[in-house]
Order: structure tokens, then C-alpha cells, then sequence
């Protein structure tokens, strides 16, 4: 289970990303220490606007996409939840804030949808570089 949510007040605010499991044993969600710091993205005060998942199929990582404020951020996830290893994967610019993201199962797409009234859809090359293949812009 992954959670974002906000400390402090307005200006002074901090974005966090806590991730949590499930402990069936003991009846009780335990804390995993994840060591993913956002509070530096974006313009201050940024919040987590959504976080996007796809599980361990076909890759050798887990990836996570963070939504603060125009960007979006890639983590790749490797071992158990005890010795949880974080890479930064990418960082994907966007001219707006972005609202919502979502990856496909395997995490070879993800489509991010901005204040600006569009949808980025991006996909890694070759190289594992997260590019943009599309823009989609809502016509008023």
C-alpha cells in the first residue's frame, strides 16, 4: 500500500511517500521504509497529486510513478519488503501540473493527464529512457 499525503501548512508543507504491508500474522499494516524523499520536486509546497504501480511482471524491478506538481517521478523497486533497494528511474517534465497517472501492467506505458487539458502518454526507448511518445490535447 502506497500513500502520499502532506505535513506542515501551506508554504512550509512537505510531500511524503510512505509505503505499507500488510502483516496477516499479527493483524496490523507495518511500515516499510522505502527511503523515497519528494518533498524536493516541484515548486515548494508541491503535494502528492497520485502515485501509479506496476508489479513485478516481466521486469526486474517494480515501478512506482509520483505525480508532484509538473513532474513525475520513477522508482524502480528490487527485493523483498524487508531489504526494499530504490532507483531512481526518471524524471518526465510536463508543462502543467499533473493531475492523475496511470501504467499499464507490464510498466512499459504510462499516461499522465495535466491541468493543461492533456494527456502524455510515454513509454521507455531501447536505452530504458523514459520518452514522450504522444500528447493528446482537449480541444475547446
Amino acid at each position: 500500500l502506497l500513500i502520499g499525503y502532506v505535513t506542515g501548512f501551506a508554504h512550509s508543507s512537505e510531500s511524503l511517500l510512505r509505503a505499507y504491508r500488510y502483516n496477516a500474522c499479527h493483524f496490523y499494516w507495518e511500515d516499510v521504509a522505502l527511503g523515497i524523499d519528494v518533498a524536493g520536486v516541484g515548486p515548494p509546497g508541491s503535494q502528492i497529486a497520485a502515485i501509479a504501480w506496476a508489479p513485478l511482471v516481466g521486469r526486474n524491478e517494480e515501478l512506482v510513478a509520483v505525480a508532484v506538481g509538473s513532474v513525475v517521478k520513477l522508482y524502480g523497486l528490487r527485493g523483498a519488503l524487508s531489504d526494499v533497494r530504490v532507483e531512481e528511474m526518471g524524471t518526465l517534465e510536463h508543462t502543467a501540473a499533473v493531475w492523475q497517472v496511470k501504467m499499464n501492467m507490464t510498466g512499459t506505458w504510462l499516461a499522465a493527464s495535466t491541468d493543461g487539458n492533456e494527456v502524455c502518454m510515454w513509454r521507455p526507448d531501447l536505452a530504458g529512457d523514459w520518452v514522450l511518445l504522444n500528447r493528446i490535447v482537449a480541444s475547446s
